[in-house]
């Protein structure tokens, strides 16, 4: 089979494996929007993507190596009427007592490339994609895998075909969206991140920010200060780097060190961008080193005046990988004519 042809028909497996439901959840705003559901509808009874097995003795302690099944409580419909499933996820690394670093998993080897590492055959852990997950929602054990710590993640080289780029994309959105499921519970209890700290500092700590004098708060005026003097050179690096048509943003790093803030602007790539009524979600990743407690600042600033007109309500960085995702609402034409993304990552 040809190679796209084979490509596209793991993607409709996959796309059917998100975020179609079972029949007990099938509702008919998903049926007029779904063709693969009325295709389904339309010939019987669906057939069973997955042989169902018995459920395996849950184990006492959840560990790195471990695939789970994602709790069902988690699963219902979006605002476009996508059922969002129940994901299979590798433990990558214990957090927290009732924290883990997961990896979401898939079963396509056409569709897999950098980042995914083949735990078993034809099973893929999608290393380049892991988040924070509380254990409480790890329902259905499903077995214990060898995989080697050096491959959870490197970086990319670039995609080579659009199915597979889109497929990327499509995995990054699943991904946030069970982040943004649980992200109070991933907060209450857990560490404070760098940026709690710099926020209670004197502006005086600051070292080689050009901080603009409207910002209401510290991080305020660290995310919206102008790049770094060496700013230029490095975003001409990351785009020579690079033969892909990412769009390049300015992303400010707050150093922490005992005494003193260092401030540098590094580019970050943006490789998810959605735009849906009011909403706007997007996706990207910088490259560096950050602290296991790095954390992030976003907010849409006026292009002109520097002004906030938007905070984000929701912003999520992985420091092992560099990847960031932030979601902000009351999104229109206007405010996006007029401003641009400012993002700040605090960090040791």
């Amino acid at each position: 089979m040809d190679k796209i042809l084979e490509q596209k028909a793991a993607l409709r497996r996959m796309m059917e494996l998100r975020f179609c439901p079972p029949d007990r959840e099938l509702e008919e705003a998903h049926l007029r929007k779904c063709l693969f559901c009325r295709e389904w509808v339309d010939a019987g009874p669906v057939p069973m993507l997955f042989e169902q097995t018995e459920p395996l003795t849950r184990p006492s302690v959840v560990a790195p190596g471990q695939l789970w099944r994602t709790d069902e409580s988690l699963a219902g419909y979006d605002e476009e009427d996508r059922y969002h499933n129940p994901i299979l996820v590798l433990v990558v690394e214990k957090l927290d007592d009732d924290l883990v670093r997961v990896a979401p998993v898939h079963f396509e080897e056409s569709l897999a490339f950098d980042g995914d590492v083949e735990i078993d055959r034809g099973l893929f852990a999608e290393m380049w994609n892991t988040f924070p997950f509380p254990t409480k929602y790890l329902a259905r054990y499903e077995g214990t895998f060898q995989f080697n710590h050096s491959d959870t993640f490197r970086e990319h080289r670039d995609i080579p075909t659009p199915v597979q780029r889109y497929f990327r994309k499509m995995e990054a959105e699943v991904a946030a969206i069970f982040v943004f499921k649980v992200w109070d519970e991933i907060m209450n209890g857990y560490r404070a991140d760098v940026a709690d700290l710099i926020a209670n500092l004197d502006d005086k700590s600051f070292v080689e920010a050009k901080l603009p004098e409207n910002a209401s708060t510290l991080l305020d005026m660290l995310a919206l200060a102008k790049p770094t003097d060496d700013y230029e050179i490095s975003c001409q690096l990351a785009a020579a780097d690079s033969t892909e048509e990412f769009r390049i943003v300015p992303v400010n790093v707050a150093y922490l060190t005992t005494f003193r803030v260092y401030v540098k602007t590094i580019p970050g790539r943006v490789t998810f961008w959605d735009e849906k009524g009011d909403r706007l979600v997007i996706g990207g990743q910088v490259s560096g080193e950050f602290s296991d407690d790095a954390g992030i600042h976003a907010l849409w600033k006026h292009r002109d005046k520097g002004d906030v007109l938007l905070r984000a309500d929701f912003a999520f960085f992985d420091p092992e990988t560099g990847f960031f995702r932030v979601i902000f609402s009351g999104f229109s034409e206007d405010v996006k004519n007029h401003g641009d993304l400012a993002l700040l990552i605090c960090t040791r």
